[in-house]
């Protein structure tokens, strides 16, 4: 890594840029210049992590991977990279913004939200939950069409409705998030 954020990860993803860091991983601007040769996102573990969090990475990869709607995040590939041996995957890159700071009007901002609605009916009604949602999880595209919903709702899959955890993520805490973004779009000043 260099001082400007910058980063190689081989020959294959170049002129990278790093465009979030998170408590467990980082993810990067890229070029892929592979077979399509397109800019995608690429989410790595950080070195050393925490145990049992590379097992969780590869199985919310694989999930992530089981999904095809379009308000969600389209992952490509998972992979080690060798110089610092660490996992990343691939991801659809989205140039956009967090929800929570998108200039909309109310009416946008509702119909959004209605895509979202449909992404999180999707996920669980194939035994997905979100289990984290949040405005920093959906991204809204620059370039939006206005007929149609545009968010992008990230990381998705991490937990299933299967398993007795009493801890685990449930429908019900992914629709009272659900409610808390609605209400704190009702509460946002829209013009």
């Amino acid at each position: 890594m260099n001082s400007s954020g910058r980063n190689s990860f081989g020959s294959r993803y170049q002129n990278s840029k790093r465009i979030h860091i998170g408590k467990h991983s980082e993810i990067f601007e890229v070029i892929d210049s592979g077979v399509f040769n397109r800019k995608v996102a690429l989410k790595i573990l950080k070195k050393n992590p925490v145990t049992g969090y590379e097992t969780d990475f590869r199985n919310r990869f694989k999930a992530m991977a089981s999904c095809n709607h379009p308000r969600l995040i389209n992952v490509y590939e998972l992979d080690r990279e060798p110089s610092i041996d660490s996992l990343f995957y691939t991801m659809e890159f989205v140039d956009g913004l967090p929800f929570a700071t998108t200039e909309m009007s109310r009416n946008e901002a509702l119909f959004e939200f209605l895509g979202l609605c449909q992404a999180l009916e999707y996920l669980h009604a194939l035994g997905y939950i979100h289990g984290s949602l949040n405005t920093d999880k959906i991204l809204v595209p620059h370039n939006r069409a206005p007929s149609l919903p545009n968010i992008k709702l990230l990381d998705y899959g991490g937990s299933t409705l299967k398993g007795d955890d009493p801890k685990q993520p449930t429908i019900s805490g992914d629709l009272n998030n659900l409610g808390l973004l609605l209400l704190s779009m009702m509460l946002n000043d829209y013009d």
